[in-house]
């Protein structure tokens, strides 16, 4: 297949991917203009994460491993990670295409990610089950939009979301394993299981 043929071929996925930004933004408009309640999750973090931000800036570039500021202690990256460089975080962002994601909701444009990442991941697994574009495209807004995911979104559950969106796209990849396609299917699986 010739570089034409496979930009032909990618065109109208292109065009749908870019639909999905253009309704996310849309949808999450207010909150990207700084118009949001606060979500209680997010100040139940910034709250228990306080010792661990104070600790860092008392002492750069460490990063304690554990906490006694919740549940009598705990592990510290259940709250708050530790940055990470790897290649599955550089190759998200890609897949993300560069929409900014951050566990807790400090930007607002970490709903719009996950809401990218919903309609997206969903879209890939009908596209993985050979139905039709437009069949995938209101799949993937039904799923996207389904009132659980919306609502865990505005409470501030977001890595909960975040791994919802990682579901179907892990679906896709074990059922082109069952179907053969070796090489996706071990990607997609892999890839998507983080």
């Amino acid at each position: 297949m010739n570089l034409k043929n496979f930009i032909k071929l990618l065109q109208p996925h292109i065009l749908i991917i870019f639909l999905f930004v253009v309704l996310s933004c849309a949808f999450f408009y207010p909150i990207m203009m700084g118009k949001s309640l606060p979500q209680m999750d997010d100040t139940h973090t910034k709250g228990v994460s306080h010792e661990l931000v104070q600790y860092e800036k008392a002492h750069p570039g460490e990063h304690p491993m554990w906490t006694n500021s919740i549940f009598g202690g705990m592990p510290s990256y259940l709250i708050k990670g530790v940055p990470s460089f790897n290649i599955y975080h550089r190759l998200q962002q890609l897949f993300r295409i560069g929409i900014p994601f951050t566990p807790i909701a400090l930007l607002p444009y970490t709903t719009v990610a996950i809401l990218f990442l919903l309609l997206l991941g969903f879209y890939l697994l009908m596209i993985s089950l050979k139905a039709d574009k437009y069949l995938s495209i209101a799949g993937a807004i039904g799923f996207a939009f389904a009132t659980f995911n919306i609502m865990i979104i505005g409470v501030g559950h977001i890595t909960q979301a975040y791994a919802i969106s990682f579901i179907p796209m892990v679906a896709a990849g074990v059922l082109m394993l069952f179907n053969k396609s070796i090489f996706g299917g071990i990607a997609y699986s892999n890839f998507f299981r983080h």
